[in-house]
């Protein structure tokens, strides 16, 4: 643990942090010019747990005492201030090929290897037994999250009914999905990258008060979203631009659209099928005889 980051321990960690626990990470991450300087009584109250979910968050990412944690937090913050309010820059290793396209390739290659190696395959059985289960599927994202939200949206309606999208800008669909999901018969998935776009956070916190679960895919565990969700998939980003690399939430998306087709393969064929059928007649595709048998 002697180099391992308290960031790093919290990533590594982060499967068996409970929500509280999360909680208390992120008030840490979003406050860690005075956090290494508060006692122990005052870093719980301040973020809203007790002080016997603070030990057991420090025991549980490894420090035997608070003072430990808070040296070790000290040291970080200190080489980390300045690095912390840019976003994480990715360095080519050597020996790649450079130029834009590699680059890339290379950057959205190794997130997305992190990306599977952090998934537990349990937590991803939940996640889509939610997904299938429930009778409304809310998803959030906003900025440049807004893209995921749309690729989940029209892939998901071709295998289950009860969507609804709230990066759209429309007041009549909010209300609706306000007053018909609750905990029993509603599921949010919910995106948050770098920068954290405070419309699909305020919306995830709204949903949570209302005991929905949330599956959260989000960079850190120590994102604002991560400690709304229940179930959490971390992805990992780093930058080469502006320009977010969406690829591991993508991939993550993907195989939660895939898992929810083999809940029940047969009625995704049949749905399907109606979709095709629709292109055919209306003549919506240059190629509407190309379909994807599923097996």
């Amino acid at each position: 643990m002697a180099n391992a980051t308290v960031l790093t321990l919290l990533q590594d960690k982060s499967l068996l942090l409970t929500n509280k626990e999360k909680q208390l990470g992120s008030y840490i991450l979003a406050n860690y010019k005075t956090v290494p300087f508060m006692r122990s009584r005052d870093l719980a109250k301040n973020a809203g747990v007790s002080e016997s979910t603070l030990m057991r968050f420090i025991s549980n990412i490894g420090y035997p005492r608070f003072v430990d944690f808070q040296k070790a937090l000290q040291n970080e913050m200190r080489e980390r201030i300045l690095s912390i309010e840019s976003l994480e820059k990715y360095e080519v290793p050597e020996g790649i090929k450079r130029g834009a396209i590699f680059d890339v390739f290379s950057l959205e290659q190794s997130i997305i290897k992190e990306t599977l190696e952090k998934i537990d395959e349990e937590v991803f059985c939940k996640a889509v037994e939610l997904l299938y289960s429930k009778e409304y599927v809310v998803l959030l994202g906003s900025g440049g999250d807004e893209v995921l939200v749309n690729y989940a949206s029209k892939f998901m309606r071709l295998f289950r009914d009860g969507i609804f999208d709230l990066s759209l800008d429309d007041d009549i669909n909010l209300v609706q999905c306000m007053n018909l999901c609750n905990d029993e018969n509603s599921v949010a998935l919910a995106y948050s990258s770098p920068r954290y776009y405070k419309k699909s956070l305020t919306l995830a916190s709204d949903l949570s008060n209302k005991n929905i679960k949330i599956i959260g895919v989000t960079d850190n565990v120590l994102s604002p979203l991560a400690s709304l969700s229940d179930l959490l998939f971390i992805t990992p980003m780093r930058y080469i631009t502006m320009v977010d690399p969406l690829c591991p939430m993508m991939a993550v998306t993907h195989a939660l659209l895939t898992g929810l087709v083999e809940k029940n393969p047969e009625k995704a064929r049949e749905r399907v099928a109606v979709y095709y059928g629709y292109t055919k007649r209306h003549d919506i595709c240059v190629r509407a005889d190309i379909a994807i048998n599923i097996s």
